[in-house]
């Protein structure tokens, strides 16, 4: 486990060298590279996210990397940009696109904030349900019952009961849960222990806090920005079947429909969950389909070309050539 560790951070201290940054600089010219984010908020301020796993990059942190991709004067697009217009970068330029997933409210308003500075768009990939919300979503309900002393016990007991008796509470008890459990009965049973608790109120308000409103969205839109479905609830493609696949798809795009005054193009799948056959749902319903891999985008987006590579920000750089590292390379 040390070995790995030093030998990854050797990787890290090797983008020290001038001559290895300019050599991975140069390895992106005539591509397009999308830079996929989830919140933009101080560490700690939420957290019952943070211990779900909901990964979280500070102001400071994005503004840096904002900075450090203007310094090798990049060009910024939207996926709607590159898909309408049928523009590209030339051989001699990078382009880069900034993405934010499931739509925390931070990001419409810290995120907003940064990117305004430094004149950037970006493309926030909504998960619809948040909008307005007045509740936490399965997902987010089961990270604040974990986190709250009081129900965490009785949450525990209630999961154990729906999952097979091989899989041990070794500590990873909700993970196990999210990753292979059915969100509707996920739904039901945070529900009943939730009202047994009179705990309604308070979830009520930890939604308000971390959810946009339809004017946040609105914003967005007005300041040149792309609004993209990440589906309805964020369920994961492998925990549902594919007729409510099919439900999310749909709803979502209705929903953002009425926000924008136009249809969204892109979508992105929760969890990164998909199989080859779900592009061509997603396909009938948004041009743009984006997953998660460490590949660039190598040519216009074309209607043969619509599977749309991105690369998930790694978390907290306690170095500056981290940050480098996962920007140029795709690894860290």
């Amino acid at each position: 486990m040390m070995s790995t560790r030093i030998l990854n951070r050797s990787k890290d201290f090797l983008f020290a060298l001038p001559w290895v940054e300019q050599a991975s600089i140069e390895q992106l010219k005539g591509k397009v590279s999308c830079l996929l984010y989830h919140r933009i908020e101080p560490y700690g301020r939420c957290k019952f996210l943070d211990q779900g796993g909901s990964p979280v990059t500070s102001t400071g942190d994005l503004e840096k990397e904002l900075l450090y991709l203007k310094s090798l004067q990049v060009r910024f697009f939207t996926l709607e940009q590159l898909q309408k217009f049928d523009i590209f970068v030339d051989s001699d330029t990078i382009g880069i696109v900034i993405c934010f997933d499931d739509g925390f409210k931070c990001n419409y308003i810290q995120g907003l904030d940064i990117l305004a500075k430094h004149d950037v768009p970006a493309v926030f990939f909504q998960c619809t349900e948040f909008i307005d919300a007045k509740d936490l979503i399965w997902e987010h309900k089961l990270y604040w019952l974990d986190h709250n002393p009081i129900a965490r016990n009785l949450l525990h007991e209630s999961l154990l009961s729906i999952i097979p008796e091989s899989i041990p509470d070794n500590g990873r008890l909700v993970e196990y849960v999210r990753e292979n459990i059915s969100p509707p009965l996920i739904e039901s049973l945070t529900a009943e222990i939730s009202g047994k608790l009179s705990t309604d109120s308070e979830i009520s308000q930890a939604a308000l806090q971390i959810y946009p409103g339809n004017q946040d969205l609105k914003t967005a839109l007005a300041l040149g920005h792309e609004l993209a479905s990440h589906g309805h609830s964020h369920y994961k493609r492998s925990s549902i079947t594919e007729n409510i696949f099919t439900e999310e798809l749909t709803r979502s795009k209705l929903i953002l429909t009425e926000v924008a005054g136009k249809e969204p193009i892109s979508y992105s799948y929760p969890f990164n969950s998909f199989t080859e056959a779900d592009h061509k749902i997603a396909n009938k319903l948004y041009k743009n389909i984006a997953t998660v891999s460490n590949s660039r985008i190598g040519q216009q987006l074309r209607s043969d070309f619509n599977i749309v590579p991105r690369l998930a920000w790694p978390g907290i750089s306690h170095n500056k050539w981290r940050r480098k590292r996962w920007i140029l390379t795709g690894s860290f």
